[in-house]
């Protein structure tokens, strides 16, 4: 039996994880063929067209969680390699009505990439401070009088400009990191490769697709399971989708198919599909270099899928998909999976209207013995859950998926149209912190809601008094009513996460990020820091400060610390909210490259957007003896003492090739040397014994900390 390392992706595409996976698959299409050849047998002979539909709509749903599984059943690691130094890159930054912070943020992030290139900034809004900004950060600017192509024609028009042989593409709000480049132009050794991606991957994880707050240990979104599983699935096939951003194309491949598309609303996956049909397959780094925002309010999000779902479509129609005969079989399957879930959303509304039909017409789709009906149907139900779970990694599970697809069931239907129209708008998603009510965006949930709790009633005063309708079989009665119990509990989920985000108001983000803090010899920790502000917890003293004391602040980041003033604006019992002074652009623009142009701070507070599968909790369980695993919790940062005076760092435990050890986070250039080492925490100064550092590679996630020289290192003992 392999090993399960924690929240490791490598993990899960161990031989022996592989085979059993195929185990599975094999299993759940037996049990499926079985189900459904046995359903053709009991249709109703008195509603042949309802048993008809429902059937259908069953039959859509399986064959949506088919092509699912098939794409993931082997996730292929590409082989990775350094970035060959004398590359010719330009770095495109598209905008159009993103606030100047936030274009600033990106601007940052792009100047602090170590590998040479040329920065671009695209801006179809023509606005004079946004070319002053690109002036400050050294990039380029262009502006388009007319918006021709949307950002298409803003990438198209940018071609006749640039001379790169490479293109790097990012959107207003997403910022690089510092080795973006470097981890990505390697590959492009392969010389049919058109192009690189990587991850979305975002810096607010408490906008609407993550359903849980700011300080949530699991960041898991409605696209990890696409990002981590179908994404790199579809590697093995040479049919990796571009994005729109966060990823390096050739210039050579873009001038082969005639630059961006212009004709559709997702130019990336029409890129990637033209690319693709000439020869040049793309390959997906399944790293997050680069951090966004996503979209916070309801509204917002549907917008976004909106146009993805309408943009996919019409790409099918132009192109031929999937079943365009310039693409292989595997390729063809694989954006099969990515328009068929569209036409699944008629398949599922019928879904949700079966269960209140049932009970309020007392008809049933089918005609069988409860016991002839559950020997087809649990052994199917059992093995699909089982198997989406395994080869989904842990990114997702069917409860999370079940939750989306309620979230977008209007804007599933309405994406239908991309099938049909050929001028779509091309809508830009706000990038602004303010969360919405959108209660009349829930008009459809409502609706399944108030029907399907109408028929519940409705189904058991009929069947309690015995009146027509209640000669409805006590089993099917009891799947139909929690079934639609089922649908109710989705939308309750869904109106809980809009009222979430609706309270979300801020102007810059408060990442909840733990800094250590000195102000004199007095340590404390951030609760959360923002570009503009911070909360601090666990000031030192018994007296409470006055609001509107001023205060001398040092933030200990990674690369040493940051001297800052602040003022006390808000404070309360154990945290106190200050108000940062700063005196140059520079060291503001410092602080927010740290938060938001890394993920370092993840590793540290133990944020994982991998949940364990029910494998690696049976695994635990099992053969460790133990449901929760001591390296959940947060490291505590603390200072260490180095020649350079003291620097910031995390204690904690981590797991270590399947066994937790205590370990010490500490960020170079001044590394400290094995041996004796004096920190500094909130409980006072003490000792610890480190040893040489571990091998990343033994850790999950550890590549994080590379970006800023992090090193871990073993806590042998401490006093």
């Amino acid at each position: 039996m392999p090993q399960a390392i924690a929240f490791d992706p490598d993990a899960h595409d161990h031989p022996s994880r592989e085979r059993l996976r195929h185990l599975l698959f094999a299993i759940f299409l037996a049990c499926a063929s079985a189900y459904f050849a046995w359903r053709l047998t009991v249709f109703n002979p008195d509603a042949p067209i309802y048993s008809t539909a429902f059937y259908i709509s069953e039959f859509i749903g399986f064959t949506i969680g088919v092509l699912f599984n098939y794409i993931g059943l082997k996730c292929p690691i590409p082989a990775w390699k350094p970035a060959p130094p004398g590359l010719k890159v330009d770095v495109f930054v598209t905008t159009y009505n993103e606030p100047l912070d936030v274009v600033r943020s990106t601007l940052n992030g792009v100047r602090a990439m170590r590998y040479p290139h040329q920065a671009w900034l695209l801006d179809d809004g023509n606005r004079a401070e946004m070319a002053a900004l690109a002036a400050e950060f050294g990039a380029k600017y262009l502006a388009r009088e007319h918006n021709t192509g949307a950002k298409a024609g803003n990438l198209n028009n940018a071609l006749k400009h640039a001379t790169g042989d490479f293109i790097a593409v990012l959107d207003a709000d997403h910022v690089p990191q510092a080795d973006f480049l470097d981890r990505l132009l390697g590959y492009f050794d392969d010389t049919r490769l058109g192009f690189v991606q990587t991850p979305q991957d975002y810096s607010n994880p408490d906008a609407f697709q993550y359903t849980r707050d700011k300080f949530s240990p699991f960041i898991l979104h409605d696209q990890s399971q696409f990002h981590y599983v179908g994404q790199p699935g579809r590697n093995a096939v040479d049919a990796a989708a571009f994005c729109g951003c966060s990823a390096v194309l050739r210039r050579a491949a873009l001038d082969d198919v005639g630059g961006f598309p212009e004709e559709t609303v997702t130019e990336d996956m029409h890129c990637a599909v033209r690319m693709q049909k000439k020869g040049h397959p793309g390959v997906f780094h399944r790293e997050p270099l680069a951090f966004g925002i996503a979209p916070v309010r309801y509204r917002e999000f549907l917008r976004q899928r909106l146009r993805w779902g309408q943009g996919n479509l019409q790409v099918c129609r132009a192109e031929g998909l999937p079943f365009s005969r310039s693409l292989s079989f595997g390729q063809q399957m694989s954006y099969l999976s990515l328009a068929w879930p569209y036409v699944g959303a008629v398949a599922k509304l019928c879904m949700y209207g079966a269960p209140p039909a049932l009970l309020l017409s007392g008809v049933a789709p089918i005609i069988s013995d409860p016991r002839v009906f559950a020997a087809f149907f649990l052994p199917l139900l059992i093995s699909s859950l089982i198997v989406h779970d395994e080869i989904g990694r842990g990114y997702g599970n069917l409860l999370t998926s079940e939750h989306f697809l309620m979230a977008q069931l209007g804007s599933g239907l309405l994406a239908l149209r991309g099938l049909f129209r050929r001028n779509l708008k091309f809508d830009v998603s706000s990038k602004l912190l303010h969360g919405g009510g959108d209660w009349l965006l829930l008009t459809p949930q409502a609706v399944v809601f108030a029907i399907s709790a109408f028929a519940v009633g409705v189904g058991l005063f009929r069947y309690v008094d015995g009146v027509d309708g209640g000669e409805l079989p006590p089993w099917l009665f009891a799947f139909a009513g929690g079934v639609a119990c089922f649908n109710m509990y989705m939308v309750v989920k869904v109106a809980s996460n809009v009222r979430r985000v609706s309270k979300v108001h801020e102007n810059s983000y408060r990442h909840p990020v733990a800094l250590p803090v000195t102000s004199g010899d007095a340590l404390c920790e951030t609760r959360w820091v923002s570009a503009n502000a911070a909360c601090l917890a666990g000031l030192p003293g018994t007296e409470t400060p006055a609001i509107g004391t001023r205060l001398s602040l040092a933030l200990h980041l990674p690369g040493g610390p940051l001297g800052v003033s602040g003022i006390f604006e808000k404070v309360d019992a154990d945290a106190a909210t200050v108000r940062f002074e700063w005196t140059t652009p520079a060291d503001r623009d410092r602080l927010d490259l740290a938060l938001r142009g890394s993920r370092w701070h993840r590793f540290v507070g133990r944020r994982r957007e991998c949940n364990r599968s029910p494998y690696d909790v049976a695994f635990d369980l099992v053969v460790r003896g133990r449901l929760r695993r001591r390296d959940e919790e947060p490291m505590e940062p603390v200072l260490i003492e180095t020649d350079h005076g003291w620097q910031a760092g995390y204690l904690g435990t981590l797991e270590v090739a399947g066994n937790t050890l205590p370990a010490l986070v500490a960020f170079g250039p001044s590394a400290p040397k094995p041996g004796t080492l004096r920190i500094r925490s909130k409980a006072g100064e003490s000792d610890i014994v480190i040893g040489k550092p571990v091998d990343g590679s033994a850790i999950a996630d550890a590549r994080a900390l590379s970006v800023v020289y992090g090193n871990i290192y073993p806590v042998t003992s401490s006093n």
